[in-house]
């Protein structure tokens, strides 16, 4: 019925093979959640710092973003992500919004715009509260 195989060359080798293809495809996975995860983050902490920004000094949340992460036809995140300002700007009624795509796989060929995905980060806005009259002496939040 079954023959014995008397000669296991190569055996090893495709071992190794399915394996190594395996370790590959696991270590390029994990590479590229890293890359998405850092992103996601860097995306996060611009955004909260221009609404920190815009809390003490308004009309800067903009300019901060962009001096941070970049604009749409100049990202400084390199091909990775791409910030998206929003039609009315990034100062929302209570709160700083930011869009973003990023890349969720290094395509090997083809476009790269079918592997981006659209992500959103918000921060609250809390504006700090003025004086009152300066004789009074107090502030408002008192």
């Amino acid at each position: 019925m079954w023959k014995k195989i008397r000669n296991n060359k190569g055996q090893a080798l495709t071992e190794f093979l399915f394996v190594f293809v395996l370790l590959l495809f696991i270590v390029m996975a994990h590479f590229q959640l890293s890359l998405t995860y850092v992103t996601a983050h860097i995306m996060k902490y611009a955004t909260f710092m221009a609404a920190r920004s815009e809390s003490s000094t308004p009309a800067t949340a903009g300019q901060y973003i962009e001096d941070m992460v970049g604009t749409e036809t100049q990202s400084k995140l390199s091909f990775i992500a791409t910030p998206k300002a929003p039609q009315n700007g990034y100062v929302q009624l209570d709160s700083i919004l930011l869009n973003y795509d990023v890349l969720s796989y290094i395509p090997l060929f083809g476009n790269a715009d079918a592997a981006r995905l659209g992500g959103q980060s918000t921060s609250p806005l809390y504006r700090q509260p003025l004086p009152l009259q300066p004789d009074q002496g107090v502030f408002d939040n008192e």
